[in-house]
């Protein structure tokens, strides 16, 4: 459903039984911000729901720096509030790849939340998979992969300690 020549890498901090997010959105958990502030910046844009958004606004992360910004919202208001850096849309994954590709972009990093993570993988969008496995395991939550999504295999590609008790591993989807 995306351009061919656009890499998309699903990437997000888990608890050892699959929680993005804790009861009540909480992710005061997560201990590797530095290691996704680097991964962004370096791919240059980062693609968000809005709950995502939020949780960003309320520890003050917002936008990513350096880095194309990238909301998917049906929420009107925000989407009027569009900035260079900060886009607010509706639009479809092709829609998102065709912004990051007009400006010289050529992967798209997702973020989450559970919602945005099964569309990309439902709509056969996502190329490579880099999960931080924290030593924690949460009552409830969000899950990586929230509503419908298809089975899906994947190859890993690596896997290390990145922080005390943190294990990244680095999947490829085999589509």
């Amino acid at each position: 459903m995306k351009g061919s020549d656009m890499k998309t890498t699903l990437f997000m901090a888990t608890s050892i039984n699959g929680y993005v997010a804790g009861v009540n959105d909480d992710t005061d958990w997560v201990k590797d911000t530095e290691e996704l502030y680097d991964f962004v910046a370096e791919k240059g844009v980062c693609v968000m729901g809005k709950r995502t958004y939020e949780d960003c606004m309320k520890y003050n992360v917002f936008p990513y720096k350096n880095a194309l910004n990238i909301v998917i919202t049906h929420d009107k208001s925000l989407i009027d509030k569009s900035t260079k850096d900060i886009i607010f849309t509706d639009g479809s994954i092709d829609q998102i790849s065709k912004i990051a590709s007009d400006r010289g972009l050529n992967e798209i990093i997702v973020m989450g939340g559970g919602n945005i993570n099964s569309y990309f993988l439902k709509n056969n969008a996502i190329d490579e998979i880099v999960i931080d496995i924290h030593p924690i395991v949460l009552s409830g939550g969000i899950r990586l992969f929230e509503d419908v999504f298809p089975n899906t295999t994947l190859e890993l590609v690596e896997s290390k300690l990145i922080l005390e008790g943190i294990v990244q591993n680095r999947y490829k989807v085999i589509k």
